[in-house]
């Protein structure tokens, strides 16, 4: 099984079909901190797998600039039926980003390291 892409995005719709990622981001511009979203808001992390011939788990780790964990996920994936590619879409509703920096996001098949990439959350003034 291999990792095709990692991304976060603020918005996601299948309402016509294939799904559509929206506003696609490298880094989330948050103010003051800690910032929480507010219930029913938040990101998307979206993952795309291929090569996944049965049922298997993935796990989702983020972790602050600290090193602390932030968010953790453990969930099984399985191809449809005739394919060998997997979707997954996590959405990761009302956390506290505790700091601007870098959020370090992996992706985990059972154990290996499937990616490593990082979230940045920058500081902006809401007036």
């Amino acid at each position: 099984m291999n990792l095709q892409y990692s991304l976060f995005c603020l918005g996601y719709d299948e309402s016509k079909g294939a799904p559509t990622f929206q506003f696609v981001v490298h880094e989330l511009p948050l103010g003051p901190y800690p910032h929480t979203f507010p219930e029913g808001s938040g990101v998307f992390w979206v993952n795309g797998f291929h090569g996944v011939e049965s049922v298997t788990k993935v796990r989702l780790k983020m972790s602050t600039p600290g090193g602390e964990l932030l968010f953790e996920q453990e969930f099984p994936i399985q191809p449809e039926e005739g394919g060998s590619r997997v979707l997954s879409v996590a959405f990761l509703e009302g956390l506290t980003f505790p700091s601007a920096g870098l959020y370090l996001a992996e992706v985990f098949h059972d154990t290996t390291l499937l990616s490593q990439h990082t979230l940045e959350a920058v500081e902006v003034e809401i007036q």
